[in-house]
């Protein structure tokens, strides 16, 4: 997560399309996206169970990355206590 908010914040010193001789008059400047928007993508990044448990809990999209984070660490513990119980046997379905 730390790895893809620094690339966020690189967006404004990157080079891009805007400067170059290519560029038109209707291409703009690429800027950093908002936090909302970058917790959204770091979300759909997650594993699909992980998505789907978000899902069920959170009453809305997340609004930033910190709490997105705060809720993700809580499932993450959550699957890992799943798997380290004791009953569950390989591969027999219950």
């Amino acid at each position: 997560m730390q790895h893809v908010q620094q690339l966020n914040d690189y967006l404004d010193i990157f080079p891009c399309l805007y400067e170059s001789n290519w560029a038109t008059k209707t291409m703009k400047k690429v800027k950093p996206i908002n936090d909302a928007d970058l917790a959204g993508h770091i979300l759909c990044m997650c594993p699909g169970t992980w998505q789907a448990q978000y899902a069920l809990k959170a009453e809305t999209v997340p609004q930033g990355v910190r709490d997105l984070l705060d809720e993700l660490k809580k499932i993450d513990k959550a699957f890992l206590m799943e798997q380290e119980q004791p009953g569950k046997k390989e591969g027999k379905p219950q």
